[in-house]
């Protein structure tokens, strides 16, 4: 891709298409990562795999690790500009998300073992919603490394059926790290969460100033 990463560019950095000189719009690395997490699902094949008596269950629950890792890791390369720019700060942020990852699927598995887990759809669904729980890494990953200036965030609803705290979070602002707002993906919908970011900053006459949406 003719994209170059300019780590001083918008809150956290930007995408620049160097065949037009423009930044890309937040938006489209936005559908990317949907893109990318929706339709290249291999949590989805697994669970057919599994369903259909191809793969053990020591072997899918090896697999299921393995992509869980590369999905948290990309997600975090996607909003950092590619692998060659993450920290080790960006690598324990993932590390985080994929330990947390890695213990529910070990009790999804146990489960699964103890016919608790039936192999049918749930189980393709749930193992669905690990692949994109990445999503929420990425806003992680954008909230951990925007500028100083970066006051306040609030959330843009997009999808028609939303959760109810997506209704009640939509276009209200509140501060960086409020714990009183929760980041897509960490919502009543989890990874099903469509939300984007708007990031603000205060100025000396008290209003918001939009920077960047994400």
């Amino acid at each position: 891709m003719p994209y170059r990463w300019e780590p001083n560019a918008g809150v956290s950095g930007r995408y620049r298409d160097t065949s037009t000189g423009r930044f890309v719009a937040s938006s489209t690395v936005r559908r990317e990562l949907d893109r990318y997490l929706d339709t290249a699902d291999p949590a989805k094949a697994l669970a057919e795999a599994l369903r259909g008596r191809q793969v053990s269950l020591a072997d899918a629950e090896i697999a299921f690790r393995r992509m869980i890792k590369n999905t948290h890791l990309n997600a975090v390369a996607l909003e950092r500009g590619g692998w060659s720019n993450l920290t080790p700060r960006d690598f324990g942020l993932a590390g985080q998300r994929i330990r947390y990852n890695y213990g529910k699927a070990r009790d999804m598995f146990k489960q699964i073992a103890s016919g608790q887990q039936r192999l049918d759809g749930t189980l393709t669904q749930r193992m669905g919603l690990y692949n994109t729980a990445a999503r929420n890494t990425f806003y992680r990953s954008k909230q951990a490394n925007v500028r100083p200036d970066v006051t306040h965030v609030r959330s843009i609803r997009h999808a028609r059926d939303s959760c109810r705290q997506c209704i009640d979070l939509d276009r209200k602002v509140f501060a960086i790290g409020d714990p009183a707002y929760s980041l897509p993906g960490q919502r009543i919908c989890l990874s099903r969460c469509r939300c984007s970011e708007e990031y603000l900053r205060l100025g000396d006459d008290g209003s918001y100033l939009a920077l960047e949406v994400a």
